[in-house]
């Protein structure tokens, strides 16, 4: 009942109550307008993106049991709901099949049709890989998944990247829509993604190509970075390089002991949040303090 009326009271458009008979059951009383409202609430909130399919490192099946799939097999009624609420089929994980080495025409059809009753809607997707090993080398079915998804890349506008350290794969993303990606930093090159505001680079610092810079391509509306570690250098290269970033968060810090002399500091007019961890050794803690003097950020508000 609170999720009902949070929805009620936050709707633009107005819902009006459908006509019903005395016998008619209480799940097909709600507007239509009202139930999408749910639909699209229950699948935004899914723990880990809705799921299309089940995987083990050797077996792959449709996974019927996670929302919207789940939500069409109450009854008929809330079946046409779902299928013709777009936003609900916008937002999926797709877990690649391991080393499952091939399968039947079935599952590629079924993520096939599952993107297509998404419309034109922007894409939310998270990719995972679940391969033990580092090196993973794409399988025909895991390209066919790819190629798939590749297919629709235009519509991408929010992607999560879990992919092994190294991978064997030659494709290159055209994402004009990317608002924000999750990935490696080895993955960073293969987007072209000239619209991307948020960007968080999973990488540990050993597959950045330089301790002083980011290998970052130039993302001129760039305003959010967060980045799982980075040197104190990368850190004001950071900060110079994109012109309009607004928060940027950093996990771990390298080098806080060999700050380099500043000769030019680095300016920012747009900086709002800059998040950093504190050091957790005290022979750290002037390189931290030192730190600052590289930087000149007199907009910075935390």
């Amino acid at each position: 009942m609170k999720m009902l009326r949070e929805i009620l009271a936050s709707s633009s458009r107005p819902i009006f109550l459908v006509s019903v008979t005395a016998t008619e059951p209480y799940i097909h009383r709600l507007p239509v307008e009202l139930l999408q409202q749910i639909f699209l609430s229950i699948v935004n909130s899914a723990p880990g993106y809705p799921s299309i399919f089940s995987c083990g490192f050797f077996t792959i099946s449709t996974n019927v049991a996670s929302p919207p799939l789940v939500l069409t097999r109450v009854c008929h009624h809330w079946r046409n709901v779902a299928h013709s609420t777009a936003g609900v089929w916008s937002r999926i994980q797709v877990v690649l099949p391991g080393e499952v080495r091939s399968f039947g025409s079935f599952l590629p059809h079924f993520l096939q049709c599952w993107l297509a009753r998404s419309v034109s809607s922007p894409l939310t997707l998270h990719i995972v890989n679940r391969a033990p090993c580092l090196n993973w080398t794409i399988t025909a079915a895991n390209s066919r998944i790819l190629n798939i998804l590749l297919s629709e890349s235009k519509r991408w506008e929010t992607v999560v990247m879990a992919m092994p350290l190294t991978c064997d794969w030659d494709l290159n993303f055209d994402t004009p829509q990317l608002r924000a990606l999750e990935c490696g930093a080895p993955d960073l090159k293969k987007f072209y993604a000239p619209n991307i505001s948020r960007l968080y680079i999973t990488t540990r610092r050993g597959y950045l190509a330089s301790p002083t810079r980011l290998c970052i391509p130039f993302y001129k509306n760039l305003r959010h970075l967060h980045l799982r570690d980075a040197y104190v250098c990368a850190l004001c290269s950071a900060i110079t390089d994109f012109p309009r970033l607004e928060t940027i968060v950093i996990d771990e810090i390298y080098s806080l002991n060999h700050v380099p002399s500043a000769r030019s500091s680095s300016y920012s007019a747009t900086l709002e949040s800059m998040t950093l961890p504190l050091p957790f050794s005290r022979r750290w803690r002037q390189g931290f303090i030192d730190m600052f003097s590289l930087l000149d950020l007199p907009t910075s508000g935390s």
